[in-house]
């Protein structure tokens, strides 16, 4: 008598089945019923991927208004076929969709559409990781009274989670804006060539204008601000802002993040 599987040859005959439409090894684990094994596999199967399809079009929205939804179905299911879900937190599922749509041929078949789509898939990813980002107290700015000038330039500072960067070939605020609002007259008024932009997107919760915010800035604020919040320490922050452009005001854009609320906390370098 052969010995049963184990829970780990289940699993990954289940998941060859699931994810991969390789129904071979899960075949005859199944208990014959009313509806053929394969075709309760194939259920499954169809249930699943519906699923992953819905989870991506939330997550992207505009790009889903953009293409239609018949495009976008077929694309999902394109993208599907090699990013098949690895967590059950849905919020997470497709971040590999922006780079996907990079070099997706029907996309590619279109150059005024691939010029800013892949883009605008990056912006929304950006968007939905603001919004489930862990929600952490900022930094209060009056705690920095203490740091003694000379130690300031090993300052490192922590971004709050709700913040991420991102540099666009177009305008892609001004597209996802236009595009969920429906507002017709405002995408006609877009220039996709009218690039590139940096954006600096933030959730701000705590606050009278609370909610997803797009900062487009001048280049040398956005890689300002991007270096501090990859943890570069403020002296060598402050260095290369001079060397990139030296009539940038680094200083009073530092005072500006804090009061923002950009950091959560400081620490120096060791």
């Amino acid at each position: 008598m052969n010995a049963p599987p184990s829970l780990r040859e289940v699993q990954r005959a289940w998941h060859a089945g699931i994810a991969g439409g390789d129904f071979a090894a899960a075949l005859p684990l199944l208990v014959a019923d009313a509806i053929p094994p394969g075709e309760r596999l194939a259920i499954y199967r169809n249930t699943a991927a519906s699923t992953l399809v819905n989870a991506l079009g939330l997550g992207y929205p505009a790009v889903r208004k953009l293409v239609g939804e018949e495009f976008f179905h077929g694309t999902a299911l394109a993208f599907l076929a090699g990013h098949w879900a690895r967590t059950t937190w849905l919020d997470e599922y497709g971040a590999e969709f922006p780079d996907f749509l990079r070099t997706f041929e029907p996309v590619l078949a279109h150059p005024g559409l691939a010029a800013y789509l892949p883009d605008v898939a990056a912006l929304e990813r950006a968007v939905n990781h603001a919004l489930h980002a862990p929600d952490v107290e900022a930094l209060d700015p009056r705690s920095l009274g203490a740091v003694h000038w000379a130690n300031a330039e090993r300052l490192r500072f922590e971004p709050r989670p709700a913040i991420g960067f991102l540099r666009a070939a177009a305008p892609v605020d001004a597209i996802w804006s236009a595009v969920l609002a429906g507002d017709d007259e405002a995408m006609r008024a877009i220039d996709p060539g009218d690039g590139p932009v940096h954006l600096l997107v933030e959730w701000r919760g705590d606050t009278e204008d609370a909610g997803i915010h797009l900062n487009r800035m001048p280049e040398g604020a956005w890689r300002f601000a991007r270096t501090l919040c990859a943890g570069t320490p403020l002296g060598r922050a402050l260095e290369e802002s001079a060397a990139g452009d030296p009539e940038f005001a680094a200083e009073a854009a530092l005072a500006e993040h804090l009061a923002a609320g950009r950091f959560c906390e400081f620490r120096f370098e060791s």
